[in-house]
C-alpha cells in the first residue's frame, strides 16, 4: 500500500501532466485519510484554481494555510485565486505574505508586479518586476509583463528592449509579440506591426478566442468568386474602424459573409461589398475562406501611405437622419454630441473618462447646444446637455443621430470611429498613452480625415487637452474659423 508521500507523489505527477480528473481523485482520497493535509489542500485548490473554480480554490488554499501557514507558495496561489477575481488588494496582502516568507521567490515578486500594475501602482510594480529578474533573469513571463507597465507609461523604447528579451528567451511567446505589435503600429511601422499582431490568437488570455474553423484564414491569395466569412473581432470600435475593408474584399472577387455583433447589424446591413451580414455566431457553414476583421490589413499589406480612407464608408437612413434633425434643430447654435467616458468593463476605463466638473465648463461655452450619446449614464448635474440616449437603441440610431449634428467631442470610443466612419467632424480626446491606432504625436489621424486629437500631456490629467479643446470650440462658435482647421 502507497504511504501518503507516495500517493501525493503520484497526484502531482498526475497534475503536472494535465491529467487533472485523475489528480483530483487521488487528492480526495489522500483528503479522506489525512482530512487537515496542508500541501494536499494547496494543490487541490490549485487544481481548482485552473478550472476556473476560484471561489472553491480560495477556500480549499485558505484552509490549507490555517494548517500550516509556513508555506510562502500556498500564500501565493491564493494571490492567483483572487486575482482571477479581481480581488486586488487581497491578491497583494497574499503576495506580500508569501515574499515575508521568501524574499526570494521570484514568481511572488512577478505577481505582486501584476497586481500593482493592474492597481495603478506603475512604480511599485516596476519595482517588483527588476527584484524578480534580479533572481529569475531568464523568465520571458517577466520580461513581457515589466515591457507592459513601462508601455503603459509611456516608455515605449524601455518596453521594447524588454519585449525583445522575452523574445529572446522564448521566440514562440505570443504575448510578447503581440505586444511588440503595439510598438510597431504605434509608430506607423505596419508592415511589421500587422504581422505580430497575428499572434493574439496565440494567445492564452486573449480578449476572445480564436475561431475553430475548418476553413483557412485568407491572407490575400486570389478568390476568384469564393466566398468568405469576415467576421468581427474584439469591441465595437475596431469593427467600425475595419468594415472599411469589406468593399475591398469584394474587389478582390470575394463574395462576402460579414458576420458582426446583433447591436452593429442593422448599421452594417447595407454595407458596400456584402453580400449579406448576418449576426455573430449564426454564419452559414458553406464557405471557403474565413478572415477575422482586423487581420484585414494584414492580408492587404496596408501601409502609413495607403490606408483606406475613404469617407464616408458607411452609410445611414435618410429617414431616420431627418427625423433626428427635427429635434436637434429645436436647439441654437453649434449642435454638438458628446460621449465622456468608455465602457466600465474595460480595464482601463478610467483612462477613458473625464471629470463632471469639465462637463460644467464645457456646456458654458457661448453659442453651443450639447446632446449627449452616452450610454450608461446621465448627463451630470448642472449641465445643460440634452440626452439623446435612451433613444438609441443600436448603433443605427447613432448614426441617424451623429449625421444630424455639427460635431462630436469624444473620448476613444466607438462613437469616435462611427463619427469618422460617416466622415462626421469629430474631436477626440485621448489618454496621455493612447492606444496605437492613433499613432505617437499626431493631432490628426489618417484612418479619419475629419478627426482631431486632443492629446492628454499627463496621465489622467486633462486640463490642457480639455482647455484646448473648448477654446477651439469657443472660436467655431463664434464664427472665426470652421470645424476642421489646418492642423499646425
Amino acid at each position: 500500500m502507497a504511504t501518503l508521500a507516495e500517493a501525493l507523489e503520484r497526484a502531482l505527477q498526475l497534475h503536472e501532466r494535465g491529467r487533472l480528473d485523475e489528480a483530483e481523485a487521488l487528492y480526495r482520497r489522500i483528503l479522506v485519510h489525512a482530512p487537515d493535509h496542508a500541501e494536499t489542500l494547496h494543490l487541490l485548490g490549485a487544481l481548482a484554481h485552473q478550472r476556473g473554480q476560484h471561489e472553491a480554490a480560495i477556500a480549499l488554499i485558505g484552509k490549507s494555510i490555517a494548517r500550516d501557514g509556513r508555506a510562502a507558495v500556498a500564500h501565493n496561489s491564493l494571490g492567483v485565486a483572487y486575482h482571477a477575481l479581481a480581488r486586488l488588494d487581497e491578491a497583494t496582502a497574499s503576495y506580500r505574505r508569501a515574499l515575508a516568507l521568501d524574499p526570494r521567490f521570484a514568481e511572488a515578486w512577478s505577481n505582486l508586479g501584476n497586481t500593482l500594475h493592474q492597481q495603478g501602482d506603475f512604480k511599485g510594480a516596476e519595482d517588483s518586476y527588476r527584484r524578480a529578474l534580479a533572481i529569475a533573469p531568464e523568465t520571458a513571463e517577466i520580461h513581457n509583463n515589466f515591457g507592459t507597465t513601462l508601455y503603459d507609461q509611456g516608455d515605449f523604447k524601455g518596453a521594447e528592449e524588454h519585449y525583445r528579451q522575452a523574445l529572446r528567451l522564448r521566440p514562440d511567446y505570443p504575448d510578447a509579440h503581440f505586444h511588440l505589435a503595439g510598438i510597431h503600429l504605434r509608430r506607423g511601422d505596419f508592415a511589421v506591426g500587422w504581422r505580430e499582431y497575428e499572434w493574439r490568437w496565440r494567445m492564452k488570455r486573449f480578449v476572445m478566442p480564436a475561431r475553430p474553423f475548418k476553413q483557412p484564414q485568407w491572407h490575400g491569395e486570389p478568390l476568384n468568386g469564393a466566398r468568405i466569412l469576415i467576421h468581427a473581432e474584439q469591441g465595437f470600435g475596431d469593427s467600425l474602424q475595419f468594415i472599411r475593408y469589406v468593399p475591398l474584399v469584394a474587389e478582390r472577387g470575394g463574395k462576402v459573409v460579414l458576420e458582426v455583433p446583433r447591436e452593429l447589424l442593422r448599421l452594417f446591413a447595407g454595407i458596400a461589398g456584402a453580400e449579406s451580414v448576418v449576426a455573430y455566431g449564426t454564419a452559414p457553414a458553406d464557405f471557403a475562406w474565413h478572415c477575422p476583421l482586423m487581420s484585414l490589413p494584414f492580408a492587404f499589406g496596408t501601409t502609413l501611405a495607403d490606408i483606406p480612407a475613404r469617407i464616408p464608408y458607411i452609410g445611414v437612413d435618410p429617414a431616420a437622419v431627418a427625423q433626428w434633425r427635427q429635434r436637434v434643430e429645436a436647439r441654437p447654435g453649434l449642435r454638438v454630441g458628446l460621449v465622456w467616458a468608455g465602457r466600465r468593463s474595460w480595464k482601463q476605463h478610467y483612462e477613458r473618462a473625464f471629470p463632471a466638473a469639465a462637463l460644467v465648463t464645457l456646456t458654458k461655452i457661448a453659442g453651443v447646444s450639447w446632446f449627449s450619446l452616452q450610454k450608461g449614464a446621465a448627463p451630470p448635474p448642472g449641465t445643460a446637455i440634452t440626452d439623446f440616449a435612451p433613444d438609441l437603441a443600436d448603433f443605427a440610431d447613432t448614426a441617424a443621430a451623429i449625421a444630424a449634428l455639427d460635431l462630436i467631442v469624444t473620448i476613444d470610443s466607438a462613437v469616435a470611429h462611427l463619427a469618422g466612419a460617416l466622415g462626421k467632424p469629430v474631436w477626440i480626446l485621448l489618454p496621455a498613452v493612447a492606444d496605437w491606432r492613433w499613432l505617437d504625436e499626431r493631432a490628426d489621424s489618417p484612418w479619419y480625415p475629419t478627426a482631431r486629437l486632443f492629446r492628454q500631456e499627463s496621465p489622467l490629467v486633462w486640463d490642457a487637452p480639455l482647455g484646448c479643446l473648448a477654446a477651439e470650440l469657443a472660436r467655431v462658435a463664434a464664427g472665426e474659423h470652421g470645424l476642421l482647421p489646418p492642423i499646425l
